[in-house]
């Protein structure tokens, strides 16, 4: 049988570890060891979650214009595909018995006649390349809010503050010894009252106030207010309506600050706790007609309701009570069956020793891209040191050097995260979901029963009394690959 060998990498940094050699000359001995005929070896650098995978979809045109079955070889199920949105394209060529499907790593060959159980094995890969691509990007967003609760600013410096890098490779954000004293003065202008942002923009351009871009330009009005609303200047910072102190120097006072957004305001707004009541499905649930949120409501001191509208824009009561049994038949209905846990979990287990010898290769190639920029710096050092080259292209050089470093440090940290943390968190999500209906039928713990309608749904929301639901990963493909139907008689 003829083949095409399938090698990819989702970025140029690996392209250059010669991940796609080393790809390319496992999987030509595994298709010499199966007496297969390669005929085409497609080596791609492309994302397989983002982008239209233009690569990808040239080598399934080659395949389908061959007039024999091709044995599409990969090394593994996630080197084909992070996700479902090849599935249909793939299980035409499967039942059009145009291709069969080799995943070295796995041991799987997928055909047009594999059983139920050899396709839930290669859905479950799916499933699980998902997750990995999800953990990579938790991991990210927890080192981002670990810098942000340490009161650093993720970005860009505002106008006012210049970007630098510490000595020990650290990002700081200190005062811009011009810009600053030009801020402060607007800051204190407006303060005193009477002037408008128009007034304050001409305030700013009479004393050279410009963007802190590449090509310094004067700022818009828009911008001159932005600078005014902000309370990095007086220590604190705005993140998604949320303010936390940062570490930097302020610029100005927060009594001054205050006093510019009272003027701003007009007015001085007090605000009030709001005591939010103990509603199970406050704020979970939307109207479908208007798409806002429902509230709910007790009537003679007992009964609760919730209020959405109809297709004429009439308020409607529903009995919460009947609400909590649609969702509890959803949930009895995505519950997993202790057989089902039990298979999903031995794989899930034996699979996370291959995750782990990937993790540990890619931690060994980076940790060898490191020191080869050890030795690349240190050589640095040395021509300077020499007088060989200039000082600015030693500090062009250099800095490209830290940032590279810095670089493959913070990869070496995802993929030790990853490591220990991988199927553990698939593996967890499924015992939980057995469990689901349970908790939820039986629980007299709001908050728990709250928690666990926000892990499983996505969205939830009432047409004409009835609940409409969408699902988070992974319910959600699991849903798509028809695993529930089976599961449920």
């Amino acid at each position: 049988m003829k083949a095409v060998i399938l090698a990819r990498v989702s970025s140029k940094e690996q392209e250059e570890g010669h991940s796609l050699d080393a790809q390319s000359s496992r999987l030509t001995e595994y298709a010499i060891k199966k007496q297969l005929d390669i005929i085409q070896i497609f080596s791609l650098t492309e994302s397989s979650t983002r982008g239209g995978r233009k690569k990808f979809h040239e080598m399934i045109k080659f395949i389908k214009s061959q007039k024999e079955k091709i044995a599409l070889i990969c090394d593994k199920v996630d080197r084909l595909q992070r996700g479902f949105n090849e599935q249909p394209l793939l299980n035409t060529l499967l039942q059009q018995d145009k291709i069969e499907i080799h995943f070295m790593t796995e041991g799987q060959v997928i055909t047009k006649d594999s059983n139920s159980a050899t396709k839930l094995m290669w859905n479950m890969s799916i499933v699980m390349a998902q997750s990995y691509t999800d953990c990579i990007s938790d991991n990210v967003k927890r080192s981002i809010n670990h810098k942000i609760k340490n009161g650093e600013w993720i970005g860009k410096a505002p106008i006012g503050y210049l970007n630098e890098r510490t000595p020990d490779n650290k990002s700081n954000i200190y005062p811009d010894p011009e810009r600053a004293k030009i801020i402060q003065q607007l800051f204190k202008s407006y303060g005193q009252g009477g002037m408008s942002f128009k007034e304050l923009k001409i305030l700013a351009d009479n004393m050279g106030l410009k963007s802190n871009t590449s090509t310094p330009r004067l700022l818009a009005v828009s911008k001159i207010y932005d600078i005014i609303c902000n309370p990095f200047y007086y220590g604190e910072m705005k993140i998604k309506g949320i303010l936390y102190k940062h570490k930097y120097q302020p610029i100005i006072s927060r009594e001054l600050w205050k006093r510019c957004e009272a003027i701003r305001n007009g007015y001085n707004k007090t605000h009030t706790a709001y005591s939010e009541k103990p509603f199970l499905y406050r704020g979970l649930i939307r109207c479908a007609y208007t798409g806002k949120i429902c509230t709910s409501e007790i009537k003679k001191e007992k009964y609760t309701y919730i209020t959405a509208y109809n297709k004429n824009g009439n308020r409607i009561y529903i009995p919460e009570d009947d609400i909590t049994e649609q969702i509890a038949y959803i949930l009895s209905k995505i519950q997993i069956p202790d057989e089902i846990l039990e298979e999903i979990t031995s794989y899930l287990k034996k699979s996370k020793q291959v995750e782990v010898n990937y993790h540990k290769s890619e931690i060994k190639r980076l940790r060898q891209r490191l020191d080869l920029n050890q030795v690349r710096t240190q050589k640095l050092i040395d021509l300077y040191i020499d007088k060989q080259i200039s000082q600015d292209a030693y500090n062009l050089k250099f800095e490209d050097l830290k940032s590279e470093k810095l670089e493959i440090e913070n990869t070496i940290t995802m993929h030790s995260v990853s490591d220990s943390k991988f199927n553990d968190t698939l593996i967890s999500i499924f015992e939980a979901s057995a469990k689901a209906h349970e908790i939820f039928v039986k629980s007299s713990d709001l908050h728990q029963k709250r928690k666990l309608l926000k892990s499983v749904f996505r969205t939830l929301e009432i047409k004409d009394g009835s609940i409409g639901f969408s699902l988070h990963f992974p319910f959600n493909e699991l849903a798509k690959i028809g695993i529930y139907p089976e599961w449920r008689p």
